[in-house]
């Protein structure tokens, strides 16, 4: 979906409240008085605070799924996970307030189409890591000693892990420098060893 200026401007603020006073604390009423704006005027936009949540989702969605897009077709494996781990902390350290949506998938639980949704992005994130892993493995570029589900899990909930870490401590480190340097240590952990 396109959204209006307003409607990503809504989108943003939403965003930025619930990293600012959690995600119980978006209301219809927090979410205008952070903009300058009558509820009213939010409404014209979004019917209500899931359809807020559910576009948000869908925002991140669509940006995760263009991080796994191929821009070297002739990449070996190795890059191309390097390319989706980078895409990946830099769609965070431009958007860090996303992190704190994404990772109160607690909260989605009570609603069954939120829940979906979350599930949905984990999903077309662990199939094509693992689509990625098994083919690299074939190849020959990724060690074939451990699972390609084990590796792909290593691969995700580190990205993950460094993240909601990043995002605890407030957004306060540098996530592109921080996330390079694990990237390195994440791809040696990946790679075959060539010398056995």
């Amino acid at each position: 979906m396109i959204y209006s200026k307003r409607q990503y401007e809504i989108l943003m603020k939403s965003i930025e409240l619930i990293a600012e006073k959690g995600i119980q604390n978006l209301t219809i009423k927090n979410l205008s008085k952070k903009i300058g704006i009558s509820e009213p005027a939010i409404y014209r936009h979004f019917e209500n605070k899931l359809e807020i949540l559910r576009a948000i989702l869908e925002l991140f969605k669509r940006e995760s799924k263009e991080s796994f897009d191929i821009k070297d077709k002739d990449a070996d494996s190795i890059k191309r996970l390097e390319e989706i781990f980078t895409e990946h902390i830099k769609k965070f350290n431009e958007n860090p307030y996303i992190a704190s949506v994404i990772f109160s998938e607690g909260y989605f639980i009570n609603n069954s189409d939120l829940q979906k949704l979350v599930g949905e992005i984990m999903s077309y994130s662990i199939n094509r890591t693992k689509e990625i892993i098994k083919y690299g493995q074939e190849r020959g570029e990724i060690r074939g000693d451990i699972k390609p589900e084990n590796l792909t899990m290593i691969f995700i909930g580190s990205l993950r892990l460094l993240v909601k870490e990043w995002a605890q401590n407030g957004f306060k480190e540098d996530l592109i420098k921080k996330g390079e340097a694990f990237g390195n240590s994440l791809i040696k952990i990946l790679k075959k060893d060539r010398n056995k």
